[in-house]
């Protein structure tokens, strides 16, 4: 890894990777649990951080693009 900082635009797309993974293992984990309650953990916190991981990378790309000279 680089000594130099990282951009903004990277920050935010490392940002949206890890919800997304975190929305991924909370997923596997509920899929692996056999209760009513891993639906709701499934669909409730699984769903949200994926739908907040992919906003925060397409809002990440328009961004980047206002930013642009």
């Amino acid at each position: 890894m680089s000594a130099t900082a990282a951009s903004p635009m990277n920050r935010a797309i490392r940002r949206s990777a890890l919800l997304l993974l975190g929305a991924f293992v909370i997923e596997v984990f509920s899929l692996l649990w056999k209760s009513p309650l891993a639906f709701f953990l499934f669909l409730g916190i699984g769903g949200l951080l994926a739908l907040l991981g992919m906003v925060s990378y397409l809002l990440s790309l328009v961004s980047s693009e206002a930013t642009r000279p």
